[in-house]
């Protein structure tokens, strides 16, 4: 009896608790973006990579006091993470909506600037949750063609 319980296969709930609860999270090779993200954190020391959208904005119809710096912020954000985990110009990057821009808004602030950017043709926001129900709140964003080569470029 005791070498049936030594012999039984772990049971596909056991595998994917023990995977929930290990020390060591376990991510997808394309996930892995220490490279990236210390190039990131150094291009952050030297500042060098924040554009002025503002008079952009202002041509799409934004109004100075309504959200602008806001927007910039999101705009910046955008562009950093293009800029360290794209590989092509004005790739599709996945940035968090939890931790990934540089804002200090709420979560419902946030979604409002990011509708208002894609409504005024600004930002592409593909709104499919890459890892299933149980992965991240992260969405992938990319600039407008004709925006981005338009202002970035």
């Amino acid at each position: 009896m005791k070498a049936d319980i030594e012999n039984k296969l772990p049971t596909s709930r056991e595998i994917e608790l023990s995977d929930t609860f290990r020390d060591e999270p376990i991510l997808n090779p394309d996930r892995d973006r220490k490279e990236g993200a210390n190039n990131l954190r150094k291009l952050l020391q030297t500042r060098s990579c924040f554009l002025n959208f503002e008079s952009a904005l202002i041509q799409r119809g934004w109004q100075k006091t309504n959200g602008v710096k806001s927007a910039i912020r999101v705009l910046n954000s955008i562009f950093r993470y293009q800029k360290f985990f794209s590989k092509v110009k004005n790739g599709w990057v996945e940035i968090s909506s939890n931790h990934g821009f540089n804002v200090s808004l709420s979560g419902s602030e946030l979604r409002v600037i990011k509708d208002r950017l894609q409504h005024s043709r600004c930002i592409q926001i593909k709104r499919i949750k890459l890892y299933g129900e149980m992965g991240s709140k992260a969405n992938e964003y990319r600039f407008e063609p004709n925006f981005h080569s338009s202002v970035v470029e």
